[in-house]
């Protein structure tokens, strides 16, 4: 009965292994293939209250932007937030007239 329990503990232990073992391997696979920093919403709205998002690219609920040169770290960034309509769309900008408003892309 014990080795039976034995066998059983590690076949347990081997399945969780295993599971954990691939969605530590999906995370990273994933983040090497999109190339893309992923941020948080708000992050994105902060940093287009700032002016300092030169670019958005909404498919869905993705919004993939582009910092303007010289305004924190460069590459593409990802966010992942609620699916726009139009309307949502134009709120994409600084509430501060003086600051440079993003380019909006939508497919």
């Amino acid at each position: 009965m014990r080795t039976l329990l034995l066998c059983f503990g590690v076949a347990v232990a081997s399945i969780v292994g295993t599971v954990a073992l691939f969605v530590l391997y999906a995370t990273i696979s994933d983040a090497r293939t999109t190339g893309k920093d992923r941020v948080s919403f708000s992050e994105l709205l902060a940093d287009v209250e700032a002016g300092h998002v030169e670019e958005i690219s909404v498919h869905g609920q993705i919004y993939t932007f582009k910092r303007r040169p010289g305004d924190g770290p460069k590459g593409t960034r990802e966010a992942l937030g609620p699916v726009a309509d139009g309307a949502e769309l134009l709120t994409l900008r600084p509430s501060d007239p003086s600051l440079p408003a993003p380019r909006v892309v939508t497919p």
